[in-house]
Formats: structure tokens, C-alpha cells, sequence
């Protein structure tokens, strides 16, 4: 056998070894795995090597957190500071020291924008708790801003707004705004759960029941009450309302404008809305009630609605008008720059552009 015949064997062999002993290793991990998953006793330490052993190593900590030493998760997340079981665990054992009370420990193995909001409660509660003077305005801030949310919080963070509902934080007029986005995000339960927080209880709870009814809630006497809450809760209730039929939302909203004070930015929201419906609808008379609103307080998705069907019914003038009405950002895409260009009439618009660039 001459040496290039002998080394493309050597390097056969070599290969076909690596890849059995790789085999080898891959099941003895999935068995491992599988074992230690179902909270079973496996000794990996002849896979130390391999290079899933990290995820041994983590299921054996994870399946027996309750039993595991501080000292052998610290060693673990030290070994592996890059890795999203790290960061897990950690949270697990950042979840032990706060039951413990211990809050320096806290504080030494949180790490901001790591584990999520569940550890983040943890951090922001060990500092509220060993905070003082400016240091803990800023962290009641921090909780705050975590707080208000349209979406749930891990159960764990209760002991944080626990401790803001204490101090005062969180009153009516903040339970008020997390209603709001939880409402925006169409998360119902979440603001049955907040009305706690709130004095209008029965406005709120009307609120949610307008969701799926608009039509019937609307003709709640509740809504009958000159307030910028009233007028807030009326404003979703006709936008749900357009949303199943704009002839009924429209008849709604001349009966309550005539009850209420709107302003002229809740007037063109709505307006906005139903107008934007219309023209979702291809009502031929969208064009006329959505350029009817003033530019300046006309909402973005409303004069884009505007161009369009401006478009289709070859209105020039209101095609540029509404152009001229969109953000910096989305009037000098390449779809409204074409149109722009193109049309001689723009001269006549470029005062309501001038407008909308000193708004921005």
C-alpha cells in the first residue's frame, strides 16, 4: 500500500470512529436527558466533555431546585453566563432569596434585561426594599412603568405592587390608565380584575361589557354623565360599533355629540375611525367624510384611507391633501413621492404640509 493509499485510510478510519463515538455519545445524552427530565438519578459525569453536557447539568438543578445549594446553581450560572439556562435558573434562584428576605442576594445576582419581567419584579422589589431617598423615587418609577401594562404580570411580581399600592402609587388615575391599555389590547379580564382600582366601577365594568355589545351598551344612562371618562368609554364603544356596521355608528355618535362636549381632537378620532371603516366597506362616501376632517387632526391611518380612494375616484386635489396630511416618514415613501410628482395641483396643498412639518 503505498502513503497516499495509506493515509486516505488512516483518515477513513479516523472519521468513521469520530462519527461512532459521536453516535455513541448523542444516545448516552438522550437517555441522560430523558432520566434526569423525569427527576431520575444519572451520573453524566463521562459526558463532561460533550458539548450538550451544559443541559444535564441544568435539567439535574432544574427537576430538584428545592434541594440544590445555593453554591452548586451560583456555579452553574458562573460556568455558563451566556446561556439562556443561566439565566433561567437564575430566576429560580432569585425566587429562593426573595423568599428568604434575602435582598443583598438579590441584588448581587440580578442582572437588568435578563429573565424577563419575573426576575425584573425580584430586582425592583429587593431595591424597593434597601432603597432610600432618590434611589428609591427612581425605583418606584421603574415599578411603575413595569405595572403599567395592558398585559398581566408574572404572578410574583404582586409583592412589588404590593408595596406601590402602599405608598399610594397606585390610585384611581393610574388603575384608570391600565384600563385603558388593557381595553386597547382588547384584554377584558385583565381590566375586570383592575376596576378594584378604580372609584368609576360601574363605568368601567360598562366599558367591558361594550366590547362585544356595543350596540346595547351604548344606551347605558351611565353614558349620559359629562366626563372625559364618559367620553373616553363612548368613543371605544362607537369604534366597536363601526366596526359591525358604520350607518349605526354614525347614528350614535350625532345622538351623543349632542349630549356631550366633545373636543375637536375627540371628534376627529372618531370621525377618523368611522371614516376609515367606510372606506374599508368601499362606501363611495368615505372620500367626503374623511377630507371633511381637518387635516392637521386627521389620524394617519385615516388620510391613507383617503388617499386611496381618492385614487380610485380620481379626486386629485383630495389625493394630495391627504398625502400631505401623513407623517415626514410615510409621505416620502416612493408609493405618495410618485404621486406627488405627478400631479400639478400640488402647488395648492403646500400650506397644510408647511402646518404638518411644524407639528412633527
Amino acid at each position: 500500500m503505498n502513503k497516499k493509499r495509506l493515509l486516505v485510510f488512516v483518515i477513513i478510519t479516523l472519521v468513521f470512529f469520530s462519527q461512532a463515538n459521536a453516535k455513541s455519545q448523542r444516545d448516552e445524552f438522550q437517555e441522560a436527558y430523558r432520566i434526569l427530565h423525569a427527576r431520575g438519578i444519572y451520573d453524566s459525569s463521562h459526558l463532561k466533555n460533550y458539548i450538550l453536557h451544559p443541559y444535564l447539568e441544568y435539567e439535574r438543578l432544574k427537576q430538584n431546585i428545592n434541594i440544590s445549594s445555593d453554591q452548586s446553581i451560583l456555579s452553574f450560572i458562573k460556568r455558563n453566563q451566556q446561556s439562556w439556562l443561566a439565566e433561567d435558573i437564575s430566576t429560580d434562584l432569585l425566587a429562593r432569596f426573595a423568599k428568604q428576605k434575602k435582598w443583598k442576594a438579590v441584588l448581587n445576582l440580578y442582572k437588568p434585561n435578563q429573565g424577563g419581567n419575573k426576575a425584573k419584579c425580584y430586582g425592583l422589589e429587593a431595591r424597593v426594599r434597601t432603597s432610600l431617598g432618590k434611589h428609591l423615587k427612581k425605583t418606584l418609577d421603574e415599578a411603575i412603568k413595569v405595572w403599567l401594562s395592558g398585559s398581566r404580570r408574572p404572578q410574583n411580581c404582586n409583592a412589588l405592587f404590593s408595596l406601590l399600592e402602599q405608598r399610594g402609587l397606585i390610585n384611581d388615575s393610574m388603575g384608570w390608565k391600565r384600563i385603558t391599555l388593557a381595553m386597547n389590547k382588547g384584554n377584558t379580564r385583565l381590566a375586570k380584575d383592575l376596576t378594584r382600582h378604580v372609584s368609576s366601577k360601574a363605568l368601567a365594568s360598562t366599558w367591558i361589557k361594550l366590547r362585544k355589545k356595543p350596540s346595547k351598551y351604548l344606551k347605558s344612562k351611565l353614558l349620559r354623565k359629562k366626563e372625559t371618562r364618559t367620553r373616553q368609554v363612548i368613543a371605544y364603544g362607537i369604534k366597536r360599533l363601526a366596526r359591525k356596521n358604520t350607518q349605526k355608528a354614525n347614528k350614535a355618535w350625532k345622538r351623543f355629540q349632542k349630549i356631550h362636549p366633545f373636543t375637536p381632537k375627540e371628534k376627529a378620532d372618531i370621525e377618523s375611525y368611522i371614516g376609515s371603516r367606510q372606506a374599508f366597506d368601499h362606501n363611495p362616501y368615505a372620500l367626503q367624510k374623511l377630507s371633511a376632517i381637518p387635516s392637521l387632526l386627521r389620524s394617519e391611518e385615516a388620510s391613507l384611507w383617503m388617499a386611496r380612494m381618492a385614487i380610485r375616484q380620481a379626486d386629485w386635489r383630495k389625493l394630495l391633501n391627504a398625502i400631505y396630511s401623513l407623517p415626514t416618514e410615510t409621505r416620502n415613501k416612493d408609493r405618495w413621492k410618485y404621486w406627488i410628482g405627478s400631479r400639478p395641483t400640488k402647488k395648492a396643498i403646500q400650506t397644510t404640509s408647511t402646518k404638518r412639518n411644524k407639528l412633527e
